[in-house]
């Protein structure tokens, strides 16, 4: 079913591209590298481990109730000032307890997990990426707190970590897992039970210090890697670029879903990889993950994607000054696409099942919102 006609909206139906050849999902393939387990114990036994819960038990930052300028609007809720004007990170990713599982509730929580990458310039440090913990039991009034993502390494002087520097365009939280796109590499897999406080009392410093203190940019709290899902081909096929994620629950065995940004978007892709009964991508016999399903889609600047019933949903931007736009498509079917439904600056997707509700977030300094819309 398509979506209805809402007042200020615009809807154009465009049908499907034709392409020659149907991509082969079984070359498209993913080789998983752990983290050295030797130095997550080690971290784990120097730092103390917190739990989500105890994450947002400590929130130190509150946001707002506002009206984001949004179709179908739910609820949204704004970033506190620094966050809402700040040029050093960008807001990107989401997902929500809602992906982590099918109740919509994480350690009795109700939960939002946003990621913001660096933009360093100008001889300034990249810090990498950072996500966020939300708790939005309340949504009018969210309290949140800043994580820093780093990966294990080994130090000068024992386990340390070290920042991860990525455009973190998407997130898909499942079970303990929490999924994150790297660009041109694939898929970084944190597993929740790996987040460590540290001292986070110098903002210039990360990992282990010589004074033998543990820093994280100034943050509290460090969300170490567990493994990476490294991508790649088979018989030529063109590598995908990993620009949103999410979680599909509708439709067969849960997956991940992970798709492409291009402008003007001929040829785009939206991959789904099917996830085993322990909530990580499957393995086969010969050790590596295959997409279950390679759909060309051809919309051009998509951002997120969720999906709904038998449609795929897409956020797609439209320049810095334009409202955002929400695409429905079906496989085989015509693209029907809902104008201006966002504000500028469309992010990822996720989809609350339990509620029917598509949340996302805006990433533009000055406009940045963070909201839901009834997923129709």
């Amino acid at each position: 079913m398509l979506f209805a006609v809402t007042c200020g909206a615009f809807i154009a139906q465009t049908p499907s591209p034709a392409h020659a050849a149907a991509p082969k999902p079984g070359r498209y393939k993913f080789s998983y590298e752990p983290a050295d387990p030797k130095l997550l114990g080690e971290l784990d036994e120097k730092l103390p481990n917190a739990s989500v819960g105890g994450v947002l038990d400590g929130a130190n930052r509150s946001g707002r109730a506002c009206e984001a300028p949004v179709e179908r609007r739910e609820v949204s809720f704004c970033w506190n000032d620094d966050d809402a004007a700040t040029r050093k990170w960008m807001p990107q990713g989401i997902t929500t307890s809602a992906d982590a599982t099918a109740d919509g509730s994480y350690q009795g929580r109700e939960v939002l997990i946003t990621s913001w990458y660096d933009t360093a310039s100008g001889g300034e440090e990249d810090k990498g990426a950072r996500i966020t913990f939300i708790d939005v039991a309340d949504p009018a009034a969210p309290v949140y707190r800043h994580v820093i993502l780093a990966a294990p390494t080994h130090g000068d002087h024992g386990a340390s970590f070290t920042p991860i520097r990525i455009h973190a365009g998407g997130l898909a939280w499942y079970g303990d897992r929490l999924y994150v796109a790297d660009t041109w590499r694939g898929i970084r897999v944190f597993d929740l039970s790996h987040i460590w406080r540290v001292d986070g009392d110098s903002p210039e410093l990360l990992g282990l210090q010589p004074d033998g203190t543990y820093q994280g940019y100034g943050y509290a709290y460090v969300l170490g890697q567990s493994g990476l899902f490294r991508h790649s081909t088979d018989d030529g096929e063109p590598g995908l670029r990993f620009s949103f994620l999410s979680v599909d629950r509708t439709g067969g065995p849960d997956a991940l879903l992970a798709g492409e940004f291009a402008e003007p978007g001929d040829g785009t892709r939206l991959a789904r990889i099917p996830l085993g009964s322990e909530g990580m991508p499957a393995r086969g016999d010969d050790g590596f993950v295959r997409c279950e399903q390679i759909h060309v889609v051809g919309i051009g600047s998509m951002q997120g994607v969720a999906h709904v019933g038998d449609r795929y949903l897409f956020a797609t931007s439209d320049g810095d000054g334009n409202g955002g736009d929400l695409s429905s498509w079906t496989p085989g079917g015509k693209t029907v696409t809902e104008h201006d439904v966002f504000p500028p600056g469309p992010e990822d997707l996720s989809y609350w099942g339990p509620d029917k509700r598509l949340w996302s977030l805006s990433e533009h300094p000055g406009q940045r919102f963070v909201y839901a819309i009834s997923a129709g």
